[in-house]
C-alpha cells in the first residue's frame, strides 16, 4: 500500500499462485510512477515465495500499465458480473526472466 499525506493513494496484491488479486492507483497519483513502484515490490514478494509467473485479470482501462511493465495478454475475456458483461484481459508476467525481475 502507498499512502501520501496519511492518505492512501494505490495498492497491490498478491494470492496464491503468483495471482495479483487487488491493484487501484487513485487518479491524482496516476502517472507518478507508483504502478511500477507497487509492481516491483509485487515481484520482489513472488520471488520471495519462488513463484514463477505474476497474472492477472486487467480491466480494459488497466491493461496497458500492465503492458507498460511487461505483461503480455494471454487472452481477451467477456465476464459477466451483476448482470453486466465486463470486457477484461487475462494477462501474465514470467519471472524467469532478468527484465521481469526489474521493471524499467
Amino acid at each position: 500500500m502507498a499512502v501520501q499525506a496519511n492518505r492512501a493513494v494505490g495498492f497491490m496484491s498478491l494470492a496464491a499462485c503468483g495471482y495479483v488479486d487487488f491493484a487501484y492507483i487513485r487518479p491524482s497519483a496516476q502517472g507518478s510512477g507508483l504502478f511500477r513502484r507497487l509492481v516491483s515490490e509485487i515481484n520482489l514478494e513472488a520471488t520471495r515465495r519462488r513463484e514463477t509467473r505474476l497474472w492477472v485479470h486487467a480491466s480494459l482501462t488497466a491493461q496497458p500499465a500492465f503492458s507498460a511493465v511487461g505483461f503480455s495478454i494471454v487472452r481477451r475475456e467477456s465476464v459477466s458480473i451483476g448482470g453486466q458483461q465486463l470486457e477484461r484481459f487475462e494477462m501474465e508476467l514470467d519471472l524467469t526472466t532478468d527484465r521481469a525481475k526489474t521493471p524499467d
